[in-house]
């Protein structure tokens, strides 16, 4: 992909239920970690709700529509794709995991290179997690999902001194408006809202499309 995108890990994929454990260095999350002993790395895990093959399939549409975004493996149970970034094309190597028996899709996304990553890692998963939310609430929700998605701020080429702690600080603040937003989205679902598993989510054309360019 560039200069910066190092080599494609030989250790990812599933075993024994689990991906591969989360690093040491800051830079990586993962769904699997232990919440209360390593705080720092875990996410929540995505969930879905209806049937799992149709979730599954939602998040590979939102994976596909992603930029700067290639998939290297995809089976009926695990995806593994790259993600590039704009400038320099550093990439970090996303996995997800279909765990029928949890009832949740088991995520890891680690940056290839370096120690730090800004919360890049941690705001990508949440922003997949809104989409895959989006998929079943009703079109003003999604609507909404775009305006705060969109306004997730970017570093431009300009802003490259930027201090480390403003930009962290900006994530946080990020993370949280997309994971208030995903409560308002399951709300929406749990509600009786068009879902996938049930109601009717063809009642608008494309759930994605409307946040499907921002956060990436």
């Amino acid at each position: 992909m560039g200069l910066f995108s190092g080599t494609r890990p030989e250790h990812v994929g599933v075993r024994d239920g689990r991906l591969v454990p989360a690093k040491r260095t800051p830079n990586n999350v993962n769904s699997q970690a232990d919440r209360t002993a390593d705080p720092e790395h875990y996410i929540e895990p995505l969930r879905y709700s209806g049937d799992a093959r149709q979730a599954w399939a939602a998040l590979r549409k939102i994976v596909d529509g992603m930029s700067r975004t290639k998939v290297i493996k995809s089976e009926p149970d695990y995806l593994y794709a790259e993600f590039a970034t704009r400038l320099m094309r550093f990439v970090d190597d996303v996995e997800f995991y279909l765990d029928e028996k949890a009832g949740v899709i088991q995520v890891r996304s680690a940056s290839r290179l370096g120690s730090g990553d800004f919360g890049v890692n941690r705001e990508r998963v949440e922003t997949i997690r809104v989409k895959l939310k989006c998929a079943y609430a009703t079109k003003p929700l999604c609507h909404a999902a775009a305006r705060i998605l969109g306004q997730t701020r970017k570093v431009t080429p300009g802003e490259r001194t930027i201090s480390a702690s403003r930009l962290t600080k900006e994530s946080v603040m990020h993370i949280s408006l997309i994971k208030l937003l995903g409560a308002l989205l399951m709300i929406a679902s749990i509600t009786g809202c068009a879902s996938i598993s049930g109601g009717s989510p063809g009642q608008f054309s494309d759930p994605y499309a409307y946040a499907d360019s921002y956060a990436q």
